[in-house]
């Protein structure tokens, strides 16, 4: 929920769809919140007794994975950017929106778009394929 000073309100309701896509499983149990990767409970558990903390946690986690990911890609530094900057917008759907921002040219205003362009002009579904992260 998108409360009137643009901040995030998270609801259990709204929150597990969201990091199920993430990969992410939650619990709530006796007022504290429990956050893993699906099937690594325990040892990747973290707990915290904030629900917006553990979205946090989990937002944080797969950027920080994202980054590890396309740093063995061929590309100039200012794409590798552009896309974890286009990662951090749209997180579980960042390759379908890219995807269709290259088919349709519209980024949304995305202000490093010129970079993903010249990433679709060249190699980039090439390139994108080889990331299975989502």
């Amino acid at each position: 929920m998108i409360l009137e000073d643009n901040t995030i309100k998270h609801t259990a309701t709204s929150a597990r769809p969201f990091l199920k896509a993430a990969g992410y499983m939650l619990k709530h149990e006796d007022g504290e919140w429990e956050i893993y990767p699906k099937g690594r409970r325990g040892d990747q558990s973290y707990f915290t007794g904030s629900l917006c903390d553990a979205v946090a946690t989990a937002r944080f986690d797969r950027t920080r994975e994202f980054a590890r990911a396309i740093l063995h890609l061929d590309l100039h530094n200012d794409i590798k950017e552009a896309l974890k900057d286009w990662h951090a917008i749209h997180f579980s759907g960042w390759k379908d929106a890219l995807y269709k921002a290259w088919y349709t040219g519209n980024y949304n205003r995305f202000e490093k778009s010129h970079l993903l362009q010249r990433l679709r002009n060249t190699n980039g579904h090439d390139v994108i394929a080889q990331l299975e992260i989502y």
